[in-house]
């Protein structure tokens, strides 16, 4: 870059005029001495100044040279400027398309982000249907549960009933097939049914649980894991007919202790081979048969 031409100094004069004629004469005197220096105040820059004999021509050709290729080189940051500013507006334009597009997805996700809420609260409707049908299935089948065991009970009774009617009208005829009816009938009403009164217990239709300690032998919550001993069933039920129709609680005591104990300690395989054959195990048959010998052993009614 060529900051300034120096020429020799003059003295000052007074007379304009005359110094004009002095600069010039000074200027071409120093013309052909004129040449690119380096300066050392202005590190960088070029100076021309007349040091050497480099004429003065030469140096404005090198100026000129410079020049143009400054030219040069603003034209190709003018261009690459331009490039840059039509890049821009590409840029521009392709943001605008995106935020338009944007603002369609958004638009389109609250749409559907509402939608969803819709069948979600939709489908909570029907979990909450479902649930409450489920509720009702399940007390429902609470209810059949419980009501199950009951049901040679409620049949035996029932019969019972209506058989003794039909007998009542045959004038004093004994009818063999209403007589058998009331018979068990009799039995149902009248005797101990542990199985029954556990299930009436357990969903509290009924309470009389020290009644069932005293006539059965042990708490209901105990008895309900001898349910799967027949054996115990066929005793208990033994023991609380025996004591319901007058008998002494203590009878027996000891020996219905000793089979309930050896009944909690056999395995299942021993309590089945016990029902199945009782002479397999002389000694608890001769307990079974002393627990159910007042009144006799009846038919076992299956546990459900």
């Amino acid at each position: 870059m060529v900051v300034g031409l120096i020429y020799n100094n003059v003295d000052g004069c007074s007379d304009p005029y005359r110094e004009l004629d002095m600069v010039k004469k000074s200027l071409w005197e120093a013309i052909p001495h004129v040449a690119p220096i380096q300066t050392g105040a202005l590190a960088g820059n070029t100076v021309y100044t007349n040091p050497s004999s480099e004429p003065l021509l030469s140096s404005f050709q090198n100026m000129e040279a410079t020049i143009k290729q400054l030219v040069e080189t603003t034209n190709a940051l003018k261009k690459s400027s331009d490039i840059h500013e039509q890049n821009t507006a590409t840029l521009q334009t392709r943001y605008a398309a995106l935020e338009k597009t944007s603002a369609a997805l958004e638009k389109k996700s609250a749409a559907l982000e509402k939608t969803s809420a819709a069948l979600e609260k939709k489908s909570n409707t029907h979990e909450q249907r479902a649930n409450t049908h489920e509720q009702r299935a399940n007390h429902q089948q609470d209810e059949l549960n419980a009501l199950r065991p009951l049901k040679d009970t409620a049949i035996g009774i029932r019969e019972r009933f209506l058989a003794g009617f039909l007998e009542g009208q045959a004038a004093g005829q004994i009818i063999l097939g209403n007589r058998a009816v009331i018979e068990i009938g009799n039995k149902i009403a009248h005797e101990g049914d542990i199985v029954t009164d556990i299930s009436l217990l357990k969903n509290r239709m009924i309470g009389y649980p020290t009644a069932f300690r005293r006539l059965y032998g042990l708490r209901w919550e105990d008895a309900i894991t001898l349910l799967a001993s027949p054996h115990m069933i066929e005793v208990m039920n033994c023991r609380a007919t025996r004591i319901a129709n007058g008998g002494r609680e203590d009878q027996w005591r000891a020996q219905f202790n000793e089979l309930l104990q050896w009944t909690r300690t056999a395995t299942p395989e021993e309590i089945s081979s016990f029902n199945a054959n009782y002479s397999r195990f002389p000694y608890q048959k001769g307990l079974f048969r002393l627990l159910t010998s007042n009144p006799p052993p009846r038919p076992h009614r299956a546990v459900h």
